[in-house]
């Protein structure tokens, strides 16, 4: 951990399995047993007013078409690294959808809405955060929230992610928390 200042700005710059991550001073680290996350302030929207829109005008489809092409579909893909998250409901399954390229959560839902819309799938993006992967300790956190894709209710389903992850990772260690961004 170093604090540095660039542009009148300070930030803390970390290092993370061999990877430089950049946090603005604004943000507090928060630790919690394995992992330490980070929470921004409270006037610290990291999504334009624009960027919002653009995920709420993909957040879902309404109807009940395209139950029986469900099946084609993973119910967990993610990268096995820090990544920005996202839980689909679609019909009356739950996906997982997590990319460490994702600048945005629009970003980690978009190919999936995509091939959602292709196969006339209607579906529901319910929220986002972001999951953290150790794979050499096995282990993951789902933790934090998404501007462009706020939980109903300020209620995160992080629980129905870990129990997805933990489907396709059965002898990994899946922990929750809403703390952290």
């Amino acid at each position: 951990l170093s604090v540095r200042q660039q542009f009148g700005f300070a930030y803390c710059l970390f290092n993370i399995g061999g990877a430089n991550l950049k946090i603005k001073a604004q943000t507090r680290l928060v630790s919690t047993s394995r992992f330490a996350v980070i929470e921004p302030s409270a006037d610290m929207a990291t999504t334009t007013r624009e960027e919002r829109a653009q995920a709420a005008a993909m957040r879902s489809t309404s109807g009940d078409q395209g139950g029986e092409n469900l099946d084609t579909i993973n119910s967990v893909e993610i990268d096995m690294s820090l990544q920005k998250y996202v839980l689909i409901r679609a019909g009356n399954r739950h996906l997982v959808r997590g990319t460490s390229s994702a600048i945005y959560h629009k970003d980690a839902a978009g190919p999936c809405v995509a091939q959602l819309r292709s196969l006339g799938i209607d579906y529901n993006v319910l929220g986002g955060g972001r999951i953290a992967v150790e794979p050499d300790k096995k282990t993951m956190l789902v933790y934090g929230f998404s501007y462009g894709f706020p939980w109903e209710n300020g209620i995160s389903k992080h629980d129905v992610a870990a129990k997805l992850l933990n489907q396709k990772y059965p002898d990994w260690t899946i922990n929750t928390s809403d703390e952290g961004y």
